[in-house]
């Protein structure tokens, strides 16, 4: 059995649950979790804060100091989401790890969510773990993680995603997002609009967090670039460059876009080369993850501006897919097909996949040797 199968059949799907902190809080009193003694630092945003928090592990890594890494969600394994100085967890491992914390706190109820942040925690207990990078699963405010102090906190871009729980404005959002931050601690942001910017600082003011600045030039890769890099100088005390990294997660034939969110989408095609639409030993496949009907016509209405072939809109199994009809679509500029092991036989092709993580997982899953997740996420040009 693998930890994904023991997690299925013990702990159920995953889904958003906000609980309240109580039960957390006395677990990790009672079995000393706190890890105070650690340097935490807590990435969340709408778009990039993967990346980011990537980036962050790699550079602590690349200093030679201890670091630990939790993220959310994964691609092919439970494992990716157990990283300690940029080497996953076994997976013989996990799944006595799950089966050990399991027996501690079964009678607490949690979900899929804090279960794997709880069993993350036991994890590094025993090990010289000097900062903890923590990727906010979803919001912020109601975050598992959110139950651990942070020292430093990063907030990348933020637009409306995820509405019925964050709030349908901006600021609603940004309210959610920004509370990852602690009494103290210190917060860097790269936000697009300029108000937001204004927002947190009055926040910040009114909660004592160290507000050490918005970056807000360039492109939506730029600032996140920009933004990591003065994080981790002020942690590091030396100046770091985080150097330009690839827009696509590539392996084998494959390139996956992740573009969850309007916002997302359209600054993904913004970043795209332009040359990189006439290319004709290609095909786009898009997929999404349940959301609304008419989110999904604009994200392909967006691509369809800068790409003139046929998109291929995917159908796939799953409690969390979207479903495409042909009635909601331009047929002549879109074809659908359903997900199988056969789809992507041609390795002549080059496949570019836009949309949710959640299909990459299925699409990942048949490629032949097909990399860990946090070893092809940075990729350097």
């Amino acid at each position: 059995m693998t930890p994904d199968q023991w997690l299925k059949t013990n702990i159920g799907l995953e889904f958003f649950q906000a609980q309240g902190f109580d039960t957390l809080q006395d677990i990790i009193s009672s079995h000393e979790l706190g890890l105070y003694q650690n340097q935490i630092i807590k990435i969340a945003g709408t778009n990039g804060k993967g990346t980011c928090s990537r980036a962050c592990h790699k550079i602590l890594i690349e200093a030679d100091r201890n670091s630990a890494l939790f993220t959310s969600p994964h691609w092919l394994s439970v494992c990716e989401r157990f990283v300690f100085n940029g080497v996953e967890i076994f997976p013989n491992e996990l799944l006595k790890l799950f089966k050990a914390v399991h027996f501690k706190v079964s009678k607490d109820k949690l979900s899929y969510y804090e279960f794997l942040f709880i069993s993350f925690l036991f994890w590094i207990k025993e090990k010289n773990v000097e900062f903890l990078v923590m990727e906010i699963g979803l919001g912020g405010r109601l975050d598992a993680v959110n139950v651990l102090p942070s020292t430093y906190n990063l907030v990348t871009s933020i637009s409306r995603d995820h509405t019925a729980i964050l709030g349908e404005t901006y600021r609603e959002i940004l309210q959610e997002k920004i509370a990852i931050c602690a009494q103290g601690s210190r917060l860097w942001t790269s936000f697009e609009l300029r108000y937001l910017e204004g927002i947190t600082s009055e926040w910040c003011t009114e909660q004592d967090v160290i507000y050490e600045g918005n970056i807000q030039d360039g492109d939506f890769a730029q600032r996140n670039r920009e933004v990591v890099s003065l994080l981790m100088s002020r942690i590091l005390n030396n100046k770091i460059t985080y150097p330009e990294s690839s827009l696509f997660f590539n392996i084998e034939n494959f390139s996956f876009i992740s573009t969850h969110n309007l916002d997302s989408m359209r600054k993904c095609v913004q970043l795209l080369d332009k040359n990189f639409y006439n290319y004709e030993d290609k095909e786009i496949h898009v997929a999404f993850s349940k959301r609304e009907l008419k989110e999904c016509q604009m994200m392909i209405k967006i691509l369809l501006k800068v790409y003139n072939n046929k998109i291929v809109l995917i159908n796939f199994d799953g409690d969390k897919s979207f479903h495409f009809s042909h009635d909601d679509f331009n047929k002549e500029k879109i074809e659908i097909r359903q997900y199988s092991e056969k789809l992507y036989h041609n390795k002549a092709k080059h496949y570019y996949i836009f949309g949710s993580n959640y299909y990459f997982q299925n699409a990942l899953g048949h490629i032949n040797g097909a990399e860990p997740f946090h070893k092809f996420s940075l990729q350097f040009k």
